[in-house]
Order: structure tokens, then C-alpha cells, then sequence
């Protein structure tokens, strides 16, 4: 039931229609979250009742064969794209895929283990506890969590070290530069618009679609050949000057990807350290437990790309994380593995 309750708070405040995402931050929904947290929590001890110490060995063992897994695909990965490099990037290849084994060794030992200790009653306690590990994680973002918006120039000399918000200045513990900024753009058939300036607002207003028939641009019953088209300084892409002030344009492909180059600067001991990361939508780096996410970008006042940046600090994203791969785990094998019938016991004691 309380549980049930959660669910409807969630699904009230994040209903694409008017729903009120202020919710997530009510004093209900902490009230309901503690609530849960805490009979998570109970429900796990109560249901490992008497294998206290071999529910927390197997729930060890699968966080440890988790790294393994995630020792796999990521280092897996770093030495198949050095490897596809060539040259001297073969050293590389070789360093991560050692560390790729080693992932593989974790998870074939601690999978190993984890299979033999957890039982099904097992699995739905460290269901229950993954539950709770959520649920903490949520808390401790709620409680600290900081999150500012910032924007930077892709000029390749303008430095990012400091975050602002509401008028007060956060310094980040690493300097962030971007040195190249790219659009990638879906290939297909050229489309173009007919446009009017318009006075009152002192903008290009579109009038509509123009067609193209054969080498021939066509609006109503008007026709122009597209061997008129022309390229201009300052204008982005072809356009051709019709009559009464009017011009067509041809339209901005759709936005396949954006990318963004970033030159991280950081210190670790003491020491300056530097590395290269691309930055893409919906791909954001992490630098010392900040996460920097690119929303968007826009021109600045000399055409150079601007982009619009999110930093990010959730120290209880790590815990959240951790509960949501302990929830999906726990709850597969529970419901894979299933519970012997009784006959079945009594069969292999005899």
C-alpha cells in the first residue's frame, strides 16, 4: 500500500498533462518516501531472517560481479576503439583489454559465489534493500544537490571555473574548455520556404512551403528555375531573391547531433592532470562528481557557437544508481530462480 501510494504521488506529478512536478519536492512525498524507505528496509531483515550474513556475502558478491560486468564493457570498448586506431594505440589496446580479463574473472568468481549463497527468500530481501538504497539516494540529492546553469563559448581560449547561481559563485574543482563545436546533420531531400519581410516586427516572416518540380522551385502559380540560387556571405545556405521583396530559402537540414570537443583540466594529488572529451547530448561527462550536460547552444553576438551547460553535484546518485541495477537483479533472479516444490525437498533428503 505504501508503495501503491509512491507510485500515484510519481505519476501525479510527472503526467505529461498538468501535472506539477513541485510534487517531487512536498513534504507528502518525503514524509511517504521516509515511510517506504524504512519498511523497505525492515522487510529485507525480516525476510532474511537467520541469514543475515549470508544475504550481505551474496549481495556483496553481485555488487562485485557488477563491477566486473561494468570492468567489461567499458575497458572492452576502450580497446577495441584504440585497437581500430592502429599503431602505437596497440599498447593501449592491449593495457585496457588486460583490465577487460580482469572484469571477466570478477564476474565469473563473484557470480560464481553470489549463485551458491542466494536463495529465492534471498533475492526479495536484497530486492527490498535495493529498494531502500534508492530511496537513500534520493534523499541525499534531495538534501545536497547542487545544480547550476552555465554558458561557454566554443572558442577554444574562454575557461569554465566558476559556477553562478541567483548571484552567488560556486568554484569548481576543474577548469573545462571547449575547442571545437560541430553539427551533424540527416541527409535528404532539400526543402525550401518562401518568406516576407515584415516591417511591424522587423523580422522574416515564412509564407509557406515551395516545391520542387524537376529544376523548377514552384509556389501557386509562381516558377522559378533553380539555376538561380544563389550563396552570399553572411547567408547559411542557398537562397534565391523573388519578387515584392520576397525571398526563398532553403530550409536547415534536421539536427542529427550535436558535439562539442571539451578540453578538462584538473589537479590529482597535487599534480595537473588534462584529457579530451566529446560532449553530446543526452552523453554528459563526469569530472570529480560533477556531471556537465549540454542542453543546448545558440550564437553569440560575433557568430561564435555558445553553448548552454548544466553542472551537476548528486553525491547520492552513486547510491540510487546502485539501487535501481540492485532492484532489477535481485527481482530477475527471485522470479527465475523460484522456490522448490516440497515434494522435491523431501525427495533429495531421502
Amino acid at each position: 500500500m505504501a508503495l501503491g501510494a509512491a507510485c500515484t504521488l510519481l505519476f501525479a506529478g510527472g503526467f505529461p498533462l498538468l501535472g506539477a512536478p513541485a510534487l517531487y519536492h512536498g513534504g507528502a512525498m518525503l514524509l511517504l518516501g521516509i515511510f517506504v524507505a524504512a519498511l523497505s528496509l525492515w522487510g529485507g531483515f525480516r525476510l532474511a531472517k537467520g541469514s543475515i550474513a549470508r544475504l550481505l556475502c551474496g549481495l556483496f558478491s553481485s555488487f562485485m560481479a557488477g563491477i566486473g560486468l561494468v570492468m567489461v564493457l567499458r575497458y572492452g570498448g576502450k580497446a577495441l576503439d584504440y585497437a581500430g586506431q592502429g599503431g602505437i594505440m596497440w599498447f593501449g589496446a592491449v593495457g585496457m583489454g588486460c583490465i577487460a580479463m580482469v572484469g571477466v574473472i570478477f564476474t565469473g568468481v563473484f557470480g560464481f559465489f553470489a549463485k551458491k549463497l542466494m536463495q529465492a527468500r534471498l533475492w526479495l530481501a536484497g530486492a527490498h534493500m535495493a529498494c531502500f538504497l534508492v530511496l537513500l539516494g534520493a534523499y541525499v540529492d534531495f538534501c545536497a544537490e547542487e545544480r547550476y546553469t552555465a554558458r561557454l563559448r566554443a572558442d577554444g581560449r574562454e575557461e569554465l571555473h566558476l559556477a553562478v547561481n541567483a548571484g552567488e559563485g560556486r568554484a569548481l574543482p576543474f577548469r573545462l574548455r571547449v575547442d571545437e563545436f560541430a553539427i551533424d546533420y540527416y541527409e535528404g531531400e532539400k526543402t525550401y520556404s518562401l518568406m516576407s519581410f515584415d516591417l511591424e516586427r522587423a523580422r522574416w516572416q515564412r509564407l509557406g512551403a515551395v516545391e520542387t518540380q524537376g529544376n523548377e522551385l514552384v509556389f501557386g502559380e509562381e516558377r522559378w528555375g533553380m539555376d538561380k540560387l544563389q550563396h552570399a556571405p553572411g547567408m547559411p545556405r542557398p537562397f534565391l531573391q523573388a519578387e515584392h521583396g520576397r525571398l526563398i530559402l532553403q530550409d536547415p537540414p534536421a539536427v542529427k547531433e550535436y558535439r562539442a570537443k571539451c578540453h578538462v583540466m584538473t589537479k590529482h594529488r597535487g599534480r595537473d592532470e588534462a584529457r579530451d572529451e566529446v560532449l553530446k547530448v543526452n552523453e554528459p561527462i563526469e569530472v570529480k562528481g560533477w556531471q556537465v550536460t549540454l542542453m543546448s547552444h545558440e550564437r553569440a553576438a560575433d557568430g561564435t557557437p555558445q553553448l548552454v551547460l548544466q553542472l551537476r553535484r548528486a553525491p547520492g546518485r552513486f547510491w540510487a544508481l546502485t539501487g535501481m541495477a540492485g532492484l532489477i537483479l535481485c527481482t530477475a533472479c527471485w522470479c527465475w530462480q523460484g522456490v522448490k516444490p516440497a515434494g522435491e525437498k523431501e525427495v533429495a533428503h531421502a
